[in-house]
């Protein structure tokens, strides 16, 4: 929440909204996202455990759509 809300507040462009996908590396200005992202997460741990998570979550769903 708080990258998100960071993005949408210092973004000055209507039409790039990366607030929606911060991680999003097909969107513009992609490598400064991610720098924002490194320097936040010194202050906010808990994004260190974002990709790991998002990892898991696509196994996991990946297995249970297997099964059903």
């Amino acid at each position: 929440c708080c990258v998100k809300g960071l993005f949408y507040h210092c973004s000055n462009d209507d039409e790039d909204n990366c607030a929606d996908n911060p991680c999003s590396c097909s969107q513009s200005h992609c490598c400064t996202r991610w720098s924002a992202m490194g320097v936040m997460s010194l202050f906010l741990p808990c994004l260190w455990c974002y990709l790991p998570a998002k990892g898991c979550l696509k196994l996991c769903q990946g297995c249970y759509d297997r099964v059903n």
